[in-house]
Formats: C-alpha cells, structure tokens, sequence
C-alpha cells in the first residue's frame, strides 16, 4: 500500500491499540476513525499496536522505535498519536508503547517536536491514573471530530505554534480534555461529552485493511445501534453512550453487502450494547438473510436478548451458518435484578431459551455478575438454580441435550453510573463466591468461566483513582507491568507494590464513597445528571426497577436522566448539557462533522437487490455438479510470515472477494471444502504449494482467474495456476509423500555446495545440536535427507532470491519426521539458522514427482 509524503500532507495520525496486533485489529472504534481521517485526501491515519514481548524486547535491544504499520515510519514522527483506551488494565501498556515509540512518558517532558498524544475511548471519561501521560483526552463520540483534530494539529506544528499554545487552542474544543490546563480557568480545563444526535447511514468503512493473521473477532462487525436505554445500574457503557440511536435498515444492508465483498469474511456480526431492542430487527435480519445464505456467510447477533426477539428472526437466524446465543441475566434472584434495573424476568427468560432450543440451538451462553450491591448468598444460590432451570427449559423444547456456559464477571463499581459510589466485596469475599459458584454449578452441562478477581479489582483502583493511581501506573510500568489484560503478563504481586509505593492499598477498592463529596472525575462532564444518578442508587436500594428509555419517535420515553432528549431532528452533532460550574457547549468551536461518499442504498423498503452481490461475469452456471480444482500459489515477502491456519484463511478470502467462493461442508458448521498439499513452516518461501478446492459453480475463463484472484489476495500470496481436477476428490493431502527444498547462504560458490553435498552424502551421522530446539536436540537429521544435491539457488529463486544468494542445496526430504528447514541447512551449511535462505521448491508423490 503506497502512502503520501507526510510533507505534502496537512497533518497526520498514528492510532495506536494498547495491546496486541490481533486483539487491536478487533477493534470497531480504530476502524471507524482510521477510516475517516483517510477519507481525506490531505490527511493520514496509520497504525500502530503493542508489541507481544518479545518483540518489544528485541524493539529495546537494538533501539528500534516502534513503527506504524502501513509504512514503518516511527510512531513518534507523526503529528498526532492518538492513543485508545479501552479499559483500566491497559493503563501499563500504554506508558510501555510511548517508551517503545520513544516519546516521553510526562506530557510535561514533551518538547515542541514531539507529536501530540491524544487519547480517547471509554476511560477518558474519568482519566486521573492516565492525565498526567496525555497532552490531550478527547471525550465523546469520535466521528466527524479525529481530522478536524488531526488537520488542525498539522498546520499549528507546521506553522511553528508553541506546544502550550497548541495545547490552548485544543482545549477550546469543549470535548478536549487538557491535563495541563487542570486547575485554570481556561478552556480545557474541563470538558463536556459530544454525543453525535444520530449515527451516520454511510461510512466508508469497507474499504480498511483486511488483517493476514486471525484477529481476535475475525469477521465483518457492523454497529446497527449505539447506545442503551436499558438503564442496567452498574453499566458504564449504558450511561456514557446515552441516548440510544439506530441505523436504517438499507444502510446496514449495503455495508453488509460491501463489507463481505471487500474483505472475504465469511461471518457477519451485528453489534450493539442491545441489539434485541432495534425496532426494525426481524426486517433486518430477514434482509440479511439470503445475502448471507447465498454466500454460506455466519449471522450473528451479539447482546441478544432472546425472550424479546422476534420468532421470524429466530428462524432467520437458524437458517444461516448458526453461532452462538448469550443471554445476560446479570442476577440469579428477580430481588437483585430489580435492584440493578434489569427489565427481564425469570418466566421470560425461560420462554425464550425454549423458543430458541425449538429452533435448534443446542448451547446458549449465560452472563452473571458477582458482588453486586446488596448482594448475598442467596442470590448466588439463585444463579445456580437458574441456571438449572435453563438446561431443564432447552432440554423440554429440544432433542433433550442442552448445555450452557456460564459466565462469572465481578462487579466493579464504575466512573457516571449509579453505583459509581458503592463498595466491591474484599478480594477474599469475591474468591469465596467465585469458589462457591464453581463448586454447585460443577455438571457436564454447565461449563463455567471466572473473571480473574484481582484485575477487577486493579480495575476498580485505577478507574475511581486520583493522581496516586497515575502515580502508581508509573512505578508498575517501571516495574515491567505489560499486557495485563493477558492472565500470562499479569502480575498481581507488582501491582501491589506500585500501588502501596503510591500510596494506595487494595483494601480501597472495598470502599465507599461519600455520594455527596467531589469526586475524581467531576471535571469531565458527562450529561447524565449527578442528581438523577443519586436518584438512582436510591430506587436500587428500595429495589425499584426504572423503565427504560427509549428516543424513537414510535415508542418515545424519556426518564429525565439529564439529557432532555426528544426524537431525532436537529444536528448531527450536540453535546451533553453542561453542569452549572461548567461552560457551556458551543456548537461554532465543535469539531466538523466529515462528509465521506455514501455507500449507495435502495430505495427505503425497497426488495433485496441480488445483483448487487459480488460479480458472477467469470462464474459458469451452477447447474453443473461440483468440480475439484487444483491451484498452485506462490508464497512470498510478508506472506511467509503467515502461519497453516492463516494462509488457508487467506487463500479462502481472496476466493471470495474475488468472487469465486469455495462449496462449503454440510453440517452445524459448514466449512469451505478446501485443501492444502502440506503446512510450509514459518518463514520459508513456497514457490509452487498446490491446493485443491472444490467449486459448486466452476470459473468459465480459468485463465483468467490467476491475475484476478492475486489481486485480491494477501500481499505475498501469489496465484500461478488453475485447473479443473474431476468430479471426484484428488486427496491432495494423502498424494505428497516427499517435498524438494533449496537451502543457501550468501557468499557461497559451485565448488562450496558440490563440497558440502558430498560431506552430507557420505556422512553416517547429522547429529543437531541447537538448545533451542528441544525436540530435536541430539537427535540423527541424517535419515531425513533422501536426496542432497548442489544447485543454482539464486537462479532458482530469481527475483525472490536475498542479495548474494547464489549457490546452494537442493534436499529431498519426508513431509514429517524431518527437521525444521532452517536448522537442518545450518547444519549441512555450517550457519547460523538465521542466516539460511530457505525455500521449498515442490511437493512430491511417492515417484518424487511433483505435484503441481
């Protein structure tokens, strides 16, 4: 991907995810807003991710500052460095990307040349334990606000602004938090939440980055709705992203349609924080339903509440690739619902899983939550009931097998929600419940999953903290904390001590706060009124459930939490109305709102339109019976980096978006009817791998496919050859008895290769030695080499060959039972295993020809 001069360019952005590349790439929001500040033509928005550890040692080791991902131009050259922040236990991360990119930690330490850091996402709504490590802390909805950003930053830096002044005029935005300015009268001493008023129809988000390697969420994710009107009492997301605000119909419809297109996904998740509550569900759904059975594409449908979702969607559903159902009771006793304002009652909740075990599913998921307020065992004794009484309910409306997986999270009382002032249980009391829960749920229908109770806690810490919990990220950073929201780099013992260093004790966490005393985040100003939260918390503790909100025109109820919403009209963009200390909105210093081009829609209500499906031009009648097909690739550059799994992934998206799918198995989970000769290890060059896969409708121009289907392929993938193999399956896999590899070393001659093919060939013993390879660790490599042979390498290779390649190996070896490649070309080469070129050539059949 070629990417423009920064010179010539108004300004630029690096959205950096604190964690790793496959949980980033999962991410909606750095999507979206990637999308959009590329959608201008003078802007650019690349990315970055944190490194796994070793990597981010090798990054330390040898000085290299981490890198964007599209060009590997260093993260800190970039005008901006836009930082999400997801959740509290990706606090050390944070300060250990800006220690890899090499930005100071302190915004404080920052010179004029240095980019500014600006963060953004759920936590900067109450953002003490990180202000002191951002220049700048946007709150709010992010659209149509990151390239105003972004563009103004550019040309203040370009024009030489001072850092402070920069900073300054940042803040005039009333959705920018600036931490210097805390403690002034100034603009951006406080900020006030933007909410846009309705969700764009058209975004352009189709057009990013496919990732090679599986992403956490591997699958085309489309938001149909933001924002809940549920009013869960102990559910930030359901109060900072207040009111709740939908998209039509058609425009999901058409993202779906270019979405699956672009990327080859063949899974579709619609997402919201309540996707049951869209009014327009069931058409949606039975829209989507022949798009994603046509293309045997999974629909999904996240956050669903199944007693409420209507029977023409389930079948809907039922009749796509099926995954799986989560239903979120949150409380085992209607008590406890109550007190949370969890609007679903036992008998509803038992309907549905019938309804939904009528309809085939065999598993449904189930969500609780420990320690909420008031909270007692008997309301613990009331998950395990219910949880029964599930399996009982799926096992009478289905085939009598039903199973469940529970899900155990830990109350953590969180910044802008009614239980913002309330008490976790101490850590012993969370692992007796957790224990207890274990132990009566033990059955072989019920899997169970706990949350890990002292990162909840360390949640709870850093997100009511002040400037002692800033204080404390530091001193764990420094300490090595790194990737904690991974069970694997968590270390609860170094938290505790940067935390007590600070100041700070875990016992805290147990604590109350005084409703009626500041707290550490009034200075972010939220819109949901202080007084209605108070109200709140006192209906909770009287067990009163409040009803819903909902902003709809057709079923409008407002709860007059502080938002004054009416039905949707008027600007795009509005603001939370502000506290009485607080400035007002201004809707002149607001961030413009981006116009990109619409993806293009029917006409509302209009039939489902199948032409607007990938273009069959190339595609022959599907009248004629399944054909097997063999297909020789070329795999090199960036793609030898890609592991089995993620290179038959790749080849079986390029099919797709090029518009030749693979036929896919029968079954619960139908899979594309594909096969790969054998894995080629990592990092290795394959110069003709055949895989065979099976067309229901066989491509009328095989020649023509090669070129179309690398273009849609994963850089590096290369497709040489197509051609039709019968009716009946070649059994690729049971055909390769052998492969031809070519090993090489720069610098090395004729003379050198015929010398050492020689030693290798009269040699009795090849004994390894590498303590790095355990498993074959004085180990004989010798009855792996069936034929070694001097050979051309370079010239084979031509232009795929490393600077100085010349002469090398040819090695005939068995599919299994060999050494790793590189390790058994050291041995024969006398180098270094990472100094070997490595290659293989072909796969052979047992009389060593090969297949192609």
């Amino acid at each position: 991907m070629s990417r423009p001069d920064p010179a010539v360019l108004a300004g630029t952005c690096c959205l950096v995810f604190p964690d790793v590349y496959e949980v980033g790439m999962s991410h909606f929001g750095l999507r979206v807003l990637a999308a959009e500040v590329n959608a201008e033509p003078d802007l650019c928005a690349e990315r970055a991710f944190a490194p796994w550890p070793d990597m981010a040692a090798v990054l330390r080791a040898s000085r290299t500052p981490l890198w964007a991902l599209e060009s590997g131009r260093p993260v800190r050259e970039f005008d901006v460095v836009g930082i999400t922040l997801p959740h509290e236990l990706a606090a050390a991360t944070v300060l250990g990307t800006l220690e890899l990119a090499g930005i100071p930690l302190c915004a404080a330490d920052r010179a004029d040349g240095d980019p500014v850091v600006l963060g953004g996402g759920t936590w900067a709504s109450h953002p003490a334990a990180l202000e002191p490590f951002f220049d700048a802390l946007f709150v709010g909805d992010g659209e149509g606000a990151l390239a105003g950003i972004v563009r103004e930053v550019g040309e203040a830096r370009r024009r030489g602004v001072p850092r402070r002044r920069l900073l300054e005029q940042l803040g005039e935005r009333p959705e920018i938090l600036v931490p210097a300015l805390r403690g002034t009268s100034a603009p951006g001493a406080r900020a006030v939440r933007r909410r846009l008023r309705a969700l764009p129809e058209a975004w352009p988000y189709a057009a990013g980055p496919v990732p090679g390697l599986a992403a956490v969420f591997d699958r085309v994710t489309l938001e149909i709705a933001r924002g809940c009107g549920g009013g869960c009492r102990f559910c930030q997301a359901g109060y900072v992203y207040r009111p709740e605000r939908t998209r039509g119909v058609e425009a999901v419809v058409a993202e779906a349609i270019a979405s699956l297109r672009h990327t080859g996904y063949d899974e579709l998740s619609l997402t919201s924080l309540s996707t049951a509550d869209h009014p327009r569900l069931g058409e949606l759904l039975e829209r989507l339903a022949p798009l994603c059975a046509g293309r045997t594409v999974a629909l999904g449908v996240s956050s669903l509440r199944a007693y409420g979702l209507p029977d023409a969607a389930l079948r809907v559903l039922a009749h796509t690739r099926r995954t799986g159902l989560t239903l979120a009771p949150e409380a085992g006793t209607q008590r406890l619902r109550d007190v949370i304002s969890k609007s679903v009652g036992e008998a509803d909740l038992l309907e549905g899983v019938r309804r939904i075990a009528a309809a085939g599913w065999r598993r449904v998921k189930l969500y609780f939550m420990l320690g909420l307020p008031t909270e007692t065992d008997e309301d613990l004794q009331g998950i395990v009931d219910l949880v029964q009484r599930v399996i009982a309910a799926g096992r009478s409306a289905g085939r009598g097998v039903f199973q469940a997986g529970v899900s155990l999270s830990t109350f953590v009382p969180k910044p802008h929600t009614p239980f913002q002032w309330e008490a976790m249980p101490p850590l012993p009391e969370i692992l007796r419940r957790q224990e207890l829960l274990r132990r009566r749920l033990r059955s072989r229908s019920v899997e169970v999953a706990v949350h890990d109770a002292r990162g909840s806690v360390l949640e709870a810490l850093l997100g009511r903290g002040d400037a002692r919990a800033a204080a404390a990220v530091l001193a764990a950073h420094r300490a090595g904390a790194y990737l904690d929201a991974w069970t694997e780099h968590f270390s609860w013992d170094r938290w505790q001590a940067a935390l007590e260093a600070a100041g700070l004790s875990v016992e805290q966490a147990a604590r109350a706060l005084d409703p009626d005393a500041p707290t550490p985040w009034d200075h972010v100003v939220d819109g949901v009124s202080p007084v209605f939260l108070r109200r709140e918390r006192e209906r909770a503790y009287a067990a009163r459930p409040t009803p819903r909100c909902d902003p709809s025109p057709e079923r409008f109820r407002c709860v007059a939490c502080g938002l004054d919403c009416a039905p949707p009209s008027g600007p795009a963009v509005a603001s939370a109305p502000a506290a009485p200390e607080a400035r007002p909105f201004d809707a002149s210093r607001s961030s413009p709102v981006v116009s990109v081009a619409p993806v293009p829609v029917a006409a509302e209500g209009a039939p489902f339109d199948a032409s607007s499906l990938p273009p069959a031009d190339l595609v022959a009648s599907a009248a004629t019976p399944p054909v097997w097909w063999r297909m020789v690739l070329r795999k090199s550059g960036p793609a030898v980096w890609l592991g089995h799994l993620d290179f038959v992934r790749a080849v079986v998206r390029a099919l797709r978006r090029a518009g030749l799918p693979p036929a896919y198995s029968c079954g619960f989970h139908p899979q594309p009817r594909l096969v790969v000769g054998a894995p080629l290890p990592l990092g290795l060059l394959g110069l003709a791998e055949p895989v065979d896969v099976l067309f229901d409708a066989p491509p009328a121009d095989p020649a023509a496919w090669p070129a179309r289907l690398t273009r849609r392929a994963h850089r590096g993938v290369e497709f040489l050859e197509l051609r039709a193999m019968g009716e009946g399956n070649p059994h690729l896999g049971r055909a390769v008895a052998a492969a031809e590899y070519l090993v090489a070393v720069p610098g090395r001659d004729e003379a050198d290769a015929r010398r050492r093919a020689a030693a290798a060939l009269a040699a009795e013993r090849l004994v390894v030695r590498d303590p790095r390879r355990p498993a074959w660790q004085e180990r004989d490599a010798r009855p792996a080499l069936l034929e070694v042979e001097p050979a051309a390498v370079g010239a084979r290779l031509g232009a795929l060959a490393p600077p100085g390649v010349g002469w090398g190996l040819r090695l005939v070896v068995p599919v299994q039972g060999c050494p790793p490649l590189a390790l058994l070309g050291a041995l024969l080469l006398d180098e270094a295993p990472g100094a070997v070129t490595a290659a293989r050539a072909a796969l052979l059949d047992r009389d060593r020809i090969p297949l192609r």
